[in-house]
C-alpha cells in the first residue's frame, strides 16, 4: 500500500484492527502500517489504541513508527507511556516516534529511557533526543558517550553534534581523540 492514500480506506482499515480471526496478528499490524500512510487525522486515536494492545509487540511497534510519521502531538503522552512498555522493541520505536514528534514534553522521558537496561531503547533515546534539539539532553548524553556499547556511544555523539551545545565540546573531542572509543563517525 505505499503511496496509497484514500480516505474512503480508513473504515476497512479501522474495523480490520479489531478482527478477531487474526491469531497472530499479521492481519491487525498491517492494518496498522496502512493506516499510518494514509496520513489522515482520524487514524491517530486507532493507532493510539493499538499502540495500547499489550497482546502483540508487533502491533505496538508498528503503531509507534506510524504515529511517529503522522506529526499530530495527540499522540506524544501514549508515545511516552509506551516508553515504559515491557518490550524493548516497542519502547525503541516510541523513542524514535517521539524524537519524530518534536514536541519537549518528550526530553525528560527520553533523557530517563538513556538509561534503560537495553543497548537498543538507550541509543533511540540518544537519537531521539539530537532530534528535538533541547539543551536539557547535553550533560545527559555527555554522560552516556561512555556507555559499554559502542552504537549507543555513536548516537549519544551525534545527537549532541546536533545540539551544539559548547558544554558537549570537550567530552567530544575527548572521544575524538581516544583510540579506543570505538566510536563510529560519519
Amino acid at each position: 500500500l505505499k503511496g496509497f492514500n484514500d480516505s474512503r480506506a480508513v473504515e476497512p482499515l479501522n474495523q480490520a484492527l479489531h478482527d478477531e480471526n487474526d491469531a497472530n496478528s499479521w492481519i491487525r499490524r498491517n492494518a496498522v502500517v496502512a493506516l499510518g500512510g494514509l496520513r489522515d487525522p482520524r487514524v491517530v486515536e486507532p493507532l493510539i489504541q493499538m499502540l495500547r494492545d499489550d497482546s502483540s509487540w508487533e502491533v505496538q511497534e508498528s503503531a509507534a513508527m506510524a504515529l511517529g510519521k503522522l506529526n499530530d502531538t495527540r499522540a506524544v503522552g501514549p508515545l511516552i507511556q509506551a516508553l515504559g512498555d515491557d518490550d524493548d522493541n516497542v519502547q525503541g520505536s516510541a523513542a524514535e516516534a517521539l524524537g519524530k514528534l518534536n514536541d519537549s514534553r518528550a526530553v525528560v522521558p527520553l533523557i530517563q529511557a538513556l538509561y534503560d537496561e537495553d543497548s537498543w531503547v538507550r541509543g533511540m533515546a540518544a537519537e531521539a533526543l539530537g532530534k528535538l534539539n533541547d539543551t536539557r539532553a547535553v550533560e545527559p548524553l555527555i554522560r552516556i558517550i561512555e556507555d559499554e556499547d559502542s552504537w549507543v556511544r555513536g548516537m549519544a555523539v551525534e545527537a549532541l553534534g546536533k545540539l551544539n551545545g559548547t558544554r558537549a565540546v570537550g567530552p567530544l573531542i575527548q572521544v575524538y581523540e581516544d583510540p579506543g572509543a570505538e566510536v563510529k563517525w560519519e
